[in-house]
């Protein structure tokens, strides 16, 4: 039998992307949690959704028996139609522990802690505009920009491409669910993007991202082209969306715990790190992983045949220090912020990967 958002019987069943999902996914998971620990939908073309901690972690670590390495599944719908493998998260060890260990050195903490005085920098000016104006849409005034700024200065990319490829990856994302057609014209343009990034480092080698990876081998082989756009397409996917997404949702819990928000704008150096811990935690814009079983498996009583572990996100450590200057300079410069009562938060449409299309808030 399949279940509605609030546990009761229907056709098809559970749906991540509902807007009640997505504007509040622990008051419609948390009842169903309670009486399934795993649910059946036919949505999107049918998947089994294990709800609790325990089990969702033990799948996580469990790559023998829930695979990454089968194409386009790990998020339903895929938000990238293709036949080849998006590097390194649709892999399993052994071939995931290799491809993740060509760039695990660009993700060290001190390497992402280099960037901290542009990002600072970054930070400062759009939250100063943001303070002048008595406050305003902050994400696209600040989320976004800052995301975008963060991940151009990490992959080395021009500052005036950012709108691009902003438009690219809100357009894979979002339109796998509303227009599949423009889903597809945007991953073609994302591409090309990163196509013509490798031919411009194969040209003139740069110590970047592309740069590296172009240099990087294999078991003695170089890696193709094909691979090397699938790690810089993935870059731009999760390096932007997920992080854009912490940062609004981070603020907009902040606006409606204000007591909380005073606490921690009291000490926010002494108080960031475990904030922003926190905050990933309680606020998390990825609600929902996707795992393929590897073989027949019987969970509470079910045979499911669909026939934090490896995969902590690489870029960790950019996020936090993303989220962390958020909160030292939004104490500095913004500190006393509230909801806009006549343009309350709107949302994308996804619910695996969440987040705020706008954020108005005032001074």
């Amino acid at each position: 039998m399949s279940h509605t958002l609030d546990g009761s019987s229907e056709e098809l069943g559970f749906d991540h992307h509902d807007p009640r999902f997505v504007a509040d996914p622990d008051r419609v998971s948390g009842p169903i949690r309670e009486e399934h620990p795993l649910l059946r939908s036919e949505r999107y073309g049918g998947f089994w959704l294990l709800t609790r901690y325990e089990d969702v972690t033990a799948a996580a670590l469990d790559h023998e028996s829930f695979t990454s390495a089968v194409v386009g599944t790990t998020i339903i719908p895929p938000s990238q139609p293709r036949n080849f493998p998006l590097l390194p998260i649709e892999l399993d060890p052994p071939e995931h522990t290799l491809y993740r260990g060509l760039v695990n050195a660009l993700f060290s903490k001190p390497r992402i802690e280099a960037l901290r005085p542009g990002l600072e920098a970054l930070a400062t000016r759009l939250l100063d505009r943001v303070a002048r104006e008595g406050g305003g849409d902050l994400v696209a005034g600040f989320a976004n920009p800052m995301s975008l700024g963060a991940l151009a200065r990490f992959m080395n990319l021009p500052e005036e491409d950012e709108e691009r490829w902003f438009d690219w990856v809100e357009r894979m994302f979002s339109n796998a669910l509303l227009d599949r057609d423009d889903q597809r014209e945007a991953v073609a343009g994302a591409e090309a993007y990163i196509d013509a990034l490798i031919a411009e480092r194969k040209e003139a080698p740069r110590e970047d991202f592309i740069g590296l990876l172009l240099e990087a081998e294999i078991d003695g082989h170089r890696l193709s082209d094909l691979e090397v756009r699938s790690f810089g397409v993935l870059m731009l996917l999760a390096g932007y969306e997920t992080t854009s997404g912490a940062i609004g949702l981070s603020l907009l819990h902040l606006a409606e715990h204000p007591e909380q928000r005073a606490a921690l704008f009291a000490d926010p150096a002494g108080l960031s790190h475990t904030a922003v811990n926190e905050l990933l935690r309680f606020i998390s814009p990825v609600q929902v992983f996707c795992r393929n079983a590897a073989h027949d498996l019987d969970l509470h009583g079910e045979t499911v045949a669909f026939g934090h572990g490896r995969h902590l996100c690489l870029g960790a450590n950019l996020a936090r220090l993303e989220l962390t200057i958020m909160i030292e300079r939004v104490a500095r410069l913004f500190p006393d912020f509230r909801l806009d009562p006549e343009r309350p938060p709107t949302w994308k449409p996804r619910g695996d990967i969440r987040g705020l299309a706008s954020l108005h808030l005032l001074a």
